[in-house]
């Protein structure tokens, strides 16, 4: 029963998948990508971004941290849109010196960081419109120094960011995170 039900199932995606790859392309921009992919994208989103970039990264390594701020995308954007970074607090994490340092070294770099508690989502979201969503750590992956098998969701869709900040994130967490000061 259950093999018939699957080779229907099967037969139907043959069939709709042109369809609903057009219809995906109408209503919502996707992209699927690896950490070399996702850092190149992620930079020239930056680059373009209008108002914020909030980027939620529970764990934090030192050298993933200085090269985001090397960035030139993120140079100079800095003082033109707000850069906004959510992690673990320190002592929820196995290095938490560590941690604290890579905290204080955003901050320097003119990085507002909040620290939230069991925090394990990770995800971008680029002035209401950008969303990455995936397994990627975005800052505690060094991919000069190992290639891993996590990838990130690239979405354009207004609607999906307010359904992630509102069902995953929180409005009232979003909107303390981004809030002008």
């Amino acid at each position: 029963m259950f093999r018939r039900r699957l080779k229907e199932i099967i037969a139907r995606r043959a069939e709709r998948g042109p369809i609903l790859k057009r219809l995906r392309e109408l209503v919502t921009s996707t992209e699927v990508l690896d950490a070399q992919q996702f850092s190149v994208k992620l930079r020239e989103d930056i680059s373009k971004a209008e108002a914020y970039v909030l980027i939620l990264s529970p764990f934090l390594k030192t050298k993933p941290v200085k090269l985001f701020l090397d960035y030139e995308e993120v140079k100079k954007r800095v003082d033109e849109v707000k850069i906004v970074v959510v992690t673990k607090p320190a002592g929820e994490v196995y290095d938490k010196a560590e941690h604290e340092k890579c905290i204080e070294t955003l901050r320097k770099g003119k990085i507002e960081v909040f620290e939230k508690e069991k925090l394990h989502f990770k995800a971008v979201i680029i002035d209401d419109k950008i969303l990455y969503i995936g397994s990627i750590n975005p800052l505690s992956v060094m991919i000069a120094e190992y290639l891993p098998e996590d990838y990130m969701l690239r979405f354009v869709s207004e609607a999906l960011t307010t359904e992630v900040v509102e069902k995953a994130i929180g409005k009232e967490n979003f909107e303390k995170y981004v809030a002008v000061e």
